[in-house]
């Protein structure tokens, strides 16, 4: 899921809740909601969300600086081809809330959990200590030192 997309199921449900509240003048904000990220790139859609429709028709779009608000303004004709809504939406950009990024990639918090700590390095020096060989015990030691802190971040309980 990219940065700042809702699951199908969610983004289904609050479609729903816009045009409820909205009636039909907000009908048309679930889907811009739903395509504004992959239309406006990772850059904007993480300093500009759009907010709602003005009773005028006006999409207004929340951005997170005035700066943003300016240089949007100027992108506006091209922002509303990317949207396909040329020529039926005027934008408003003005600054509000933004929503939070998502947070940090699963993976990422995985490996980060499972980097050694000093005191798995000096278990595995321990545990390979033994072996004449220096080169096979370098090898031991990282793989006891890898095992260690892998078994740590499953908890005691989880077979390795």
């Amino acid at each position: 899921m990219r940065r700042h997309e809702l699951p199908r199921d969610l983004r289904d449900e609050v479609r729903q809740q816009l045009e409820c509240l909205g009636g039909p003048k907000n009908a048309g904000l679930g889907s811009v909601v739903e395509c504004w990220p992959q239309a406006v790139g990772p850059s904007i859609a993480a300093n500009a969300w759009p907010a709602r429709i003005a009773r005028d028709g006006t999409l207004i779009v929340h951005t997170s600086s005035s700066v943003w608000a300016q240089e949007l303004t100027q992108l506006e004709d091209e922002l509303c081809q990317r949207l396909a809504i040329a020529g039926q939406v005027r934008m408003r950009f003005i600054v509000g809330q933004v929503p939070e990024p998502a947070p940090p990639d699963v993976t990422r918090v995985e490996k980060i959990s499972h980097m050694p700590t000093v005191d798995d390095y000096a278990k595995a020096r321990e545990i390979a200590g033994s072996i004449t060989d220096p080169e096979l015990r370098a090898v031991i030691a990282r793989a006891a030192m890898h095992s260690l802190s892998a078994g740590r971040s499953r908890g005691p309980n989880r077979a390795v």
